[in-house]
């Protein structure tokens, strides 16, 4: 009979994976969120306006912390989250590459780099799982349960991440109306994958229901709309802010932000339950 004690354990190859994936994400941030008004000229593709740079390079950065802390979990209950997110962000910003080969710059290393990075990740993240979900092992308790009126909140972030994100991505000539500043076919599927992937880790959030599950988690939902509020400083002349567009954005940051937050309140307060036992993954 298994040991109602011992708990999967992450393989090392997914540890792995968030360790590159902590170079890849603080390299192209660099390039997006520091450089933002040079991506003509240093980046895989040229991004106007800088806002929209700055835009992916916050959300890069801030899956640093994503990525670093899912590297550092040897629990797979308590990092899958991650998994999804970057199966979701990482497919969708292929798919989008290969619609729009014709703006990336060939000339460079950089857009043969971006190129090569997400042909090789997606497949790489489907082998994975496979190994993953064969490791034996249990759940981890639920010991610090998501607090009930959280949900509505995060429903409400998960409608608007959705449909803004589907809509960004299927249809990116016909909806730029949807978002605050001007978008090319490319840059709103860009920016719709990322919505996609926090509309992935916000369900998993609460499919999970236990703060400790999603602790890899929160301190990026608090570091995305810090960055992305500097960003918006940065090029605020970008927006049309006698619009209720702009302010609704602001509004949106702010509940996330809440969000990582609290949930970096409560992850720090909560405590593991001392009976489990985690295997070390062989893989």
């Amino acid at each position: 009979m298994a040991d109602p004690t011992v708990v999967r354990p992450q393989i090392a190859g997914l540890r792995r994976f968030y360790y590159v994936a902590v170079v890849l994400v603080t390299s192209v941030g660099v390039f997006t969120f520091v450089l933002s008004e040079s991506t003509a000229r240093l980046f895989a593709w040229s991004i106007e306006p800088p806002l929209t740079a700055a835009f992916l390079g916050a959300n890069y950065w801030a899956a640093f912390f994503l990525a670093f802390f899912s590297a550092r979990e040897r629990v797979w209950g308590r990092a899958r989250i991650t998994y999804a997110v970057s199966i979701v962000f990482t497919s969708l910003t292929l798919l989008a590459t290969l619609l729009h080969l014709d703006r990336f710059q060939f000339d460079n290393a950089n857009g043969w780099l971006w190129l090569v990075v997400y042909l090789i990740v997606p497949p790489w993240l489907l082998v994975l799982l496979p190994l993953q979900l064969l490791e034996p092992g249990h759940e981890p308790a639920r010991t610090a349960p998501l607090e009930w009126w959280l949900f509505p909140i995060m429903a409400v972030q998960e409608a608007v991440v959705l449909v803004i994100g589907v809509a960004l991505w299927v249809a990116p000539a016909r909806t730029g109306a949807l978002w605050p500043w001007a978008l090319t076919p490319l840059t709103a599927q860009a920016v719709g994958a990322w919505l996609l992937a926090l509309a992935a880790g916000l369900a998993v959030t609460m499919w999970e229901r236990d703060w400790l599950r999603v602790r890899v988690a929160v301190v990026t939902y608090a570091a995305m709309p810090l960055f992305q509020l500097i960003a918006l400083t940065r090029f605020s002349g970008t927006l049309d802010w006698g619009g209720a567009g702009a302010w609704l954005y602001v509004v949106f940051l702010l509940s996330i932000l809440f969000l990582g937050a609290f949930g970096i309140r409560r992850t720090w307060l909560a405590h593991e339950e001392p009976a489990a036992v985690v295997l070390t993954a062989p893989h």
